[in-house]
């Protein structure tokens, strides 16, 4: 009996210690991940050369991405389009709505979005320099104004600040959408027009900022904005312009 309470203490004690051990392994991922971890609204994003350069970094990645419901044969799925740099994989968590993609730079985590999200502009609320206040997202609005062009009026060239239009060039209402295949602009400066999605390639953009940046359509469904990044150049600032619809993006 005493060889048998000697055995059980013995064994309740390497429990006890295997326990510990686990809860300081996880108190240090945490650590680890929290250090490294790059957070943009929704979207959580880590380096890709931290798993590729770190001799722990097929388990590293395993343990991030499980903590948002990837199991592990997607993990290994993840490491390798990393290894073999195919930019744009993505992966559907088990049993909720979060995405993994893999891009050039680094690997990102992020929530699908439910549906498609439509906001609707009309041209009765924008009256002459009155502006009005229209939030897109939890950290971002847009102060929408029309004024009459005068010899004051200044181009704001900043895309990240702000938009100017020529109000007769625009067909009321206006309507905020997500991009969709097949989407097509003249950007500002082009003589062509251009997919969007070679637009975005271009820019660098991962899938997470193609999925949540917003294009601005009016009702003849010409895309006048990639809000934030560009206008189309069929709705510019012209010296024959007499009416100016600016749209303030603020964060």
């Amino acid at each position: 009996d005493e060889m048998k309470n000697n055995a059980r203490q013995c064994l309740n004690f390497s429990i006890d210690c295997l326990s510990s051990e686990n809860d300081l392994y996880r108190s240090l991922l945490e650590e680890k991940f929290a250090s490294i971890e790059h957070v943009d609204g929704d979207c959580r994003s880590i380096d890709v050369k931290y798993f590729l350069e770190n001799e722990n970094g097929r388990q590293l990645l395993f343990e991030w991405v499980r903590r948002y419901g990837f199991n592990f044969e997607q993990s290994e799925s993840m490491f390798e389009a990393m290894k073999n740099g195919k930019s744009g994989s993505m992966w559907q968590s088990v049993g909720t709505r979060l995405i993994a993609s893999v891009q050039k730079d680094k690997i990102e985590i992020f929530e699908e979005r439910e549906g498609d999200e439509e906001i609707i502009i009309e041209s009765q609320n924008l009256r002459i320099s009155e502006s009005q206040n229209l939030r897109i997202s939890e950290s971002q609005q847009l102060s929408l104004s029309t004024y009459v062009k005068d010899a004051d009026f200044k181009l704001i060239k900043d895309p990240k600040v702000a938009a100017q239009f020529d109000m007769d060039k625009i067909a009321f209402p206006l309507k905020l959408r997500h991009w969709k295949k097949g989407d097509r602009f003249k950007p500002l400066g082009m003589k062509g027009s251009k997919l969007l999605s070679d637009f975005f390639n271009d820019l660098g953009f991962s899938e997470y900022q193609k999925r949540n940046v917003w294009i601005m359509e009016d009702s003849n469904g010409l895309i006048l904005w990639v809000v934030g990044y560009r206008i189309n150049d069929k709705v510019k600032i012209l010296d024959s312009t007499k009416v100016i619809f600016q749209c303030d993006l603020e964060s």
